[in-house]
């Protein structure tokens, strides 16, 4: 599939976007545009690309969720409003950004932002990464690519003025879903998503091949 640079911005997703529960809006964050903004060089430069990977997390009924024992300093986003960047620190390297996302009757959620399919910027994505052939297929490399860091924890992502938004894209129903990866507690949750149409841009093959299930 051809992809067309990205000429012009879509309107944000408002608040209401996220006040749904959290599956459904990391299946609905599929195609939409994850935008950051940075400042280089004296100008401000746009870093933007399709979510085309997410994972959801809840509370209570996920151990695999930072919200699962409860609000702590560390996960307090997760509980307070939704439509917010909720950034950690893993493994001593990564920084993994995710969105807020759940019902009015939930107490906590997030979904994270797995990968994405660069549409601008990619030459400034390519020096974040150190020139790698792989630049945002992976949580830790989609902040690393686009300069994200604890400093962004907690940035209203549903706000035009903010540095890091997301914006209205594509509507994807073709999706493959699958058990959560890179997590030893609940792995058998089929809260993964990925948008079916990109998987050869990313050269996903060897990792669907016998492992997802297409919903179409």
């Amino acid at each position: 599939m051809a992809i067309e640079p990205l000429n012009y911005l879509t309107p944000c997703l408002g608040r209401t976007f996220y006040k749904r529960d959290t599956n459904e809006v990391a299946k609905s964050l599929l195609g939409k545009i994850f935008v950051r903004k940075l400042a280089l060089n004296g100008r401000i430069i746009r870093l933007a690309g399709y979510i085309i990977e997410t994972e959801a997390y809840g509370y209570r009924d996920d151990p695999a969720s930072h919200a699962f024992n409860g609000p702590r300093q560390r996960n307090s986003m997760m509980f307070g409003e939704v439509g917010f960047l909720y950034v950690y620190f893993l493994y001593g390297k990564h920084f993994c950004a995710n969105v807020t996302a759940r019902k009015n009757d939930a107490r906590a959620g997030a979904v994270l932002i797995r990968s994405i399919l660069p549409l601008t910027g990619q030459d400034i994505m390519s020096k974040m990464r150190n020139h790698s052939s792989n630049l945002t297929i992976g949580p830790g490399r989609v902040t690393e690519a686009m300069s994200i860091s604890m400093a962004h924890n907690g940035l209203d992502v549903t706000q035009e003025t903010s540095c890091i938004s997301i914006h209205q894209g594509l509507d994807i129903d073709d999706i493959i879903t699958s058990a959560r990866i890179g997590i030893s507690k609940a792995n058998d949750r089929p809260w993964r998503y990925i948008a079916a149409r990109f998987v050869s841009c990313l050269k996903l093959q060897n990792s669907v091949n016998n492992l997802f299930k297409l919903h179409c």
